[in-house]
């Protein structure tokens, strides 16, 4: 009886060990969380404010200015992420930025720009980095039909060739920084010269530039910009019409088409094609209803089989 006793006495010291032992453990993860917790859940997190007071994109770069508003908190540094509208660009600037004060930061990048977003970052007590919320965005306007996915291809061999897009703007809402961007390749790049490509805006005057100094000579498609007058648009559809000249050119000149969408805003014009003839140099037609305001009258299928990757942004 006496050694029954004991084992039972035993077999409950065990199992209020265990218990201790689990409680413990739990207890440390517990703690863990909450300590965690803790350092994320401060007065700056919850009252930390940033904005973006404006975005401009340039030659060299995007510059971004930001502003912190009033509110308290202790901030290392800013995130900045680009959305070219397929996929984003994240930078990260290292800065303490106090109350009220206002920075123009210029991030290392020259691709399309649809929209900017920051974010602050935070050094949390333990010394880790911790990234709050998006802060605020800034959404730059973008005029394309297009999805921004290459399935096909037309190409100039020299000959008179050209491509036709139509785009339909809001002069409101395009600013200074805005450009004309084609996604394009040039090869065997030979003898070209500044006057051999022509590009012409509705009704303003042409102009000329050589496409393989744009492109510089592949070998892979890319995006490009070409700086335009603000001026020459108009709000409505617009008419963008780009083709080489005369001269005999020994380079071929590639543009991307988008296959999957059908907006009819594009058109092509080949020298071996009498049919779509018509619609190089400044005379542009495209597939319309007759009356649509700036554009013209229908053409025939032949000349289109989908969406040029030429856009406004």
């Amino acid at each position: 009886m006496k050694k029954r006793g004991l084992s039972t006495i035993v077999a409950t010291l065990l199992i209020i060990l265990l218990v201790l032992v689990a409680v413990g453990i739990v207890w440390g993860v517990v703690r863990n969380i909450i300590t965690e917790g803790a350092e994320e859940v401060s007065l700056g997190k919850l009252t930390l404010s940033l904005e973006i007071s404006n975005v401009k994109v340039t030659d060299t770069g995007v510059e971004v200015q930001v502003k912190r508003n009033p509110g308290a908190g202790e901030m290392s540094g800013i995130k900045f992420i680009i959305d070219n509208g397929e996929d984003t660009v994240v930078f990260e600037e290292e800065i303490a930025l106090q109350e009220l004060a206002s920075k123009t930061f210029t991030l290392d990048y020259t691709g399309v720009v649809k929209e900017v977003s920051i974010a602050p970052v935070f050094t949390l007590e333990s010394g880790k980095e911790k990234v709050g919320n998006i802060a605020d965005d800034f959404e730059r306007a973008i005029f394309r039909s297009d999805d921004g996915e290459m399935d096909s291809n037309n190409q100039g061999d020299g000959g008179d060739d050209g491509a036709n897009k139509w785009l339909e703007l809001d002069v409101s809402k395009i600013s200074s920084d805005h450009s004309l961007w084609i996604y394009g390749l040039a090869i065997s790049c030979s003898g070209a010269r500044e006057s051999d490509y022509r590009l012409k805006i509705n009704d303003n005057p042409v102009l000329s530039f050589s496409w393989c100094d744009v492109h510089g000579g592949g070998p892979d498609y890319e995006w490009v910009k070409l700086d335009i007058e603000k001026g020459w648009f108009i709000t409505g559809v617009n008419k963008i019409n780009f083709y080489d000249s005369y001269n005999n050119l020994q380079e071929n000149w590639y543009i991307g088409i988008d296959t999957d969408t059908d907006e009819k805003m594009s058109a092509w014009s080949s020298n071996d094609n009498p049919v779509c003839q018509p619609i190089r140099g400044t005379n542009p037609l495209r597939f319309a209803d007759e009356g649509v305001a700036g554009t013209d009258k229908p053409l025939d299928a032949d000349c289109y089989n989908g969406e040029l990757m030429i856009f406004i942004g």
